[in-house]
């Protein structure tokens, strides 16, 4: 084919392979698939079968087979395997005509040494024959006479005793050949039609032969048809047949299709071989993967090799569903169906229809296959009503405040309905109300409504938490309107003696089902006294004096059990008295029962001036801001200063934090930083020659 440009050629014509003394022969392919055999009987100068081998370069040394005692050969016809040959024969007069079957080799050309050979008693001689398409039947005419020979037996009698006549052909046939159609067609001469054997594959008449089945026209038909070269020919093609799906856990089936039996097939799953089938055309996958396969198979001949390679996705198993249980009403029908579309069904009962009808109670179960071969199965369970459903909620019923009430209106029911629309058969209360349900069962529903109220809630008090000097026992009381009650220790009774500081609890039930709970803390005191001392106090008095009483004022105290409270002045609860001069910082402390200590200072200051006359402008305000600050504090004395201001800030123990000088001519704003120091009060003294002001600073952050 590749001669010609591509076009394909004749490499070899015009070849005498043999003189004139035959009227008719055959052909065969080589076992190697490409070359052929040409077999030609020949009758001088010795009766035998010469077979040619025969490819696109020319011919190779004949092979011959003598058929002695037997004389005449002709009609050589081959099987379509190719393995055996049927040829015509004679024996020397008295003359009987003799049907010869030889096994046959495709490799060497020789035919078997003990052929099975049928006898037809006389000289009428044979007009054709053809084998059937599946090599078991043999026809032939004679004597005007379509016969047939069973080949599909095992021994010579058993053939020879199959003949049958399968009609009368009173104008005889030219040729017989098999078609491509499965059909035997044999032509008569000057008919516009061809005779035809419809089933050439069945015994006796169910071969249906017909008589002129066949037109030909316009034209007449002659004698001969066409000469066909059997056997099967070499194709590198492979033809596999294997679904492109199965489910996970199957083994789907790979099949060659029209395998070459002169070759042999080897299989890989992912790469890997794999040991096929008997036969080795066939293999059933080995593969328990969940994603995909790849098939691949060889095939090895004589002549040459091919490969085919193909994927098998593996696709999850699905599920069918015949609905959840039910019931149905009798009499009645409930039909049964998983839905249409899948490959074959398989019922309980054996039906393969897509659905079926059932009209009593009863577990019933349906099989499936789909379209990959996928197993699939479900069965439901059918109960049968006679008559309307009873439905019985229960008494109407009170419900505790925080609780829920399941209502619960019965399994095996068709369907539900409450009151708000939902569909299951339970609902669940949170609130008082009225709820109803109507229930059905296929036969009928019924509806039923129950009452629920508001309980009471029980009630339960410890009393307050209590904070205590000293420690004793304590009688916890939960009250006797309980009927059961559960103590954060475990205890059962009604009562607790509390023995230690602690949280406490108890939960109580009541006869009705309802629960309270009350907790209470014991602490003993370990907090220290919380004081507040009073505000810092000022006094004046003339150049001429050098002290002034000061009637002061306690802190005040916050504490639950009894304390003790002096002052740094005069070490007692009365910080009243003669104060100097000057800046005197009284130290509050307070004592309580249990040993806590707290403290608090109070500034007193006793004043010789009621202002720095002649430090600012007249009619000017000394003004410090921000107050309380962060730590940044600017002094504004309203305008600028007439004379030097010492500023002496002391911190609450009268210890000296920050001195500065500030002179006329620098400004009226004067700032002071405090930012390194802790939280707390300060007390800042401005003094010039003639006065001192003294004003609290309060550091927080």
């Amino acid at each position: 084919m590749a001669l010609n440009g591509g076009n394909g050629d004749v490499t070899l014509k015009n070849a005498v392979l043999c003189g004139t003394d035959q009227e008719s022969m055959g052909g065969v392919v080589h076992d190697n698939g490409t070359d052929s055999w040409i077999c030609i009987p020949r009758r001088f100068p010795n009766a035998r079968l010469d077979m040619f081998h025969v490819n696109a370069q020319g011919t190779f040394p004949l092979v011959s087979t003598p058929i002695a005692p037997r004389i005449n050969p002709g009609l050589p016809i081959f099987s379509h395997s190719g393995k055996k040959l049927a040829v015509s024969t004679a024996s020397p007069p008295p003359v009987n005509v003799y049907i010869r079957l030889y096994d046959f080799d495709g490799t060497t050309g020789t035919f078997s040494n003990n052929p099975v050979e049928l006898v037809l008693p006389g000289g009428q001689g044979l007009w054709c024959m053809e084998i059937s398409p599946d090599d078991s039947k043999l026809y032939l005419v004679r004597s005007q006479q379509l016969i047939q020979f069973d080949l599909s037996l095992t021994t010579q009698a058993a053939i020879q005793a199959s003949e049958t006549v399968i009609a009368a052909v009173p104008f005889g046939f030219g040729e017989m050949r098999a078609a491509t159609d499965g059909k035997i067609y044999a032509a008569t001469a000057h008919l516009n039609d061809l005779d035809v054997i419809n089933f050439p594959n069945l015994p006796g008449i169910a071969c249906g032969f017909v008589s002129q089945g066949q037109p030909v026209g316009p034209g007449n038909s002659r004698l001969g048809l066409p000469l066909n070269v059997r056997g099967p020919r070499y194709s590198g093609d492979i033809e596999l047949a294997v679904p492109a799906e199965a489910c996970i856990g199957s083994q789907p089936l790979a099949q060659v299709i029209s395998p070459d039996t002169a070759c042999t097939y080897t299989w890989f799953v992912n790469d890997s071989l794999v040991q096929a089938d008997p036969g080795d055309s066939t293999l059933l996958v080995p593969y328990l993967g969940t994603d995909s396969v790849t098939i691949r198979v060889n095939k090895a001949c004589s002549c040459g090799a091919a490969t085919f390679a193909t994927t098998v996705q593996y696709i999850p198993v699905g599920t069918i569903d015949l609905g959840p249980d039910t019931a149905m009403c009798l009499p009645g029908l409930l039909t049964l169906s998983p839905g249409p579309g899948y490959a074959d069904y398989l019922w309980h009962n054996n039906s393969i229809t897509p659905a079926v009808n059932v009209n009593n109670a009863g577990t019933y179960w349906v099989q499936v296959h789909d379209a990959a071969g996928c197993t699939m199965s479900d069965t439901i369970v059918v109960t049968a009503n006679n008559t309307p459903p009873l439905i019985e909620l229960g008494p109407n019923d009170t419900l505790c405040l925080g609780a829920v009430q399941v209502l619960d209106a019965g399994p095996g029911f068709n369907s539900y309905l409450w009151q708000d629309n939902s569909t299951a058969q339970t609902f669940t209360a949170f609130q008082p109300g009225s709820y109803w349900v109507t229930v059905s069962n296929g036969c009928g529903s019924a509806t039923d409504t129950l009452h629920i109220i508001q309980a009471t809630d029980a009630y339960i008090n410890l009393g307050p938490d209590t904070v205590l000097c000293t420690w004793t026992p304590i009688l916890l009381d939960a009250g006797t309107t309980g009927i059961s009650w559960l103590w954060q220790d475990g205890s059962v009774a009604s009562t607790l003696l509390a023995t230690t500081p602690g949280t406490y609890w108890v939960d109580v039930a009541d006869e009705r089902g309802c629960f309270a709970q009350d907790t209470i803390t014991l602490a003993l005191d370990t907090m220290a006294p919380v004081l507040e001392c009073p505000e810092d106090t000022i006094g004046y008095v003339g150049f001429d004096v050098s002290s002034l009483f000061m009637p002061l004022s306690a802190p005040v105290v916050t504490e639950d059990c009894g304390f003790t409270i002096t002052n740094s002045f005069n070490n007692t609860p009365n910080a009243s008295g003669n104060y100097p001069i000057g800046v005197t910082i009284v130290t509050w402390t307070v004592t309580d029962a249990n040993g806590l200590v707290s403290s608090c200072t109070h500034m007193v200051t006793v004043s010789n001036t009621r202002g720095i006359d002649g430090v600012g402008a007249a009619g000017t305000a000394l003004r410090i801001y921000p107050n309380p600050g962060a730590g940044h504090f600017n002094v504004d004395f309203g305008a600028e200063v007439k004379s030097i201001v010492t500023m002496t800030v002391v911190n609450a123990l009268g210890e000296l934090v920050l001195q500065h000088t500030h002179a006329p001519g620098e400004g009226r704003i004067v700032a002071l930083d405090l930012s390194d120091r802790a939280n707390g009060v300060y007390h800042l003294q401005l003094a010039t020659s003639q006065a001192v002001v003294v004003r609290k600073l309060v550091v927080q952050r």
